[in-house]
């Protein structure tokens, strides 16, 4: 599953860790920061993960017990979590916005379905106080 070797990613890449501070290097004040490098294949894979995180949604909601929906919903937005910080996090460079954006437009046709799915299943149970729980803890972009 994707949104497991992103969450992967993030731990072995040391995630939010914080590191020693370093003097920053003198730099002469016209020298522009280099360009941030923008890696497409993780964007798509970021996209693939919120779709997945979507379709896990739409069978979670697809169910008839609202106390174990709202359970299993907190469960997979506390899994999820980190992938939605990684996409948040492309907001900092125009590009990867743009790029991550169009990656998710692009499987709209795909989740349109699945959002009705979810709309549904939790129009069903928004008077379970677990589900409603639940959706304030959903990460959005």
């Amino acid at each position: 599953m994707r949104l497991a070797l992103l969450a992967s990613l993030l731990i072995a890449c040391g995630g939010s860790q914080r590191r020693a501070a370093e003097p920053p290097a003198h730099r002469d004040n016209t020298e522009e920061p280099p360009p941030a490098v923008v890696d497409r294949a993780l964007l798509a894979d970021v996209a693939a993960g919120i779709e997945e995180v979507l379709a896990a949604m739409a069978q979670i909601t697809a169910g008839a017990d609202c106390v174990a929906m709202g359970g299993e919903l907190s469960s997979l937005f506390d899994r999820s979590k980190p992938l939605f910080e990684l996409a948040d996090a492309q907001r900092a460079n125009d590009e990867a916005a743009r790029i991550l954006r169009g990656e998710l437009e692009a499987r709209g046709e795909r989740v349109k379905p699945m959002v009705d799915a979810i709309s549904a299943g939790l129009s069903r149970c928004m008077k379970e106080p677990s589900v409603v729980e639940a959706m304030q803890k959903m990460p959005t972009l």
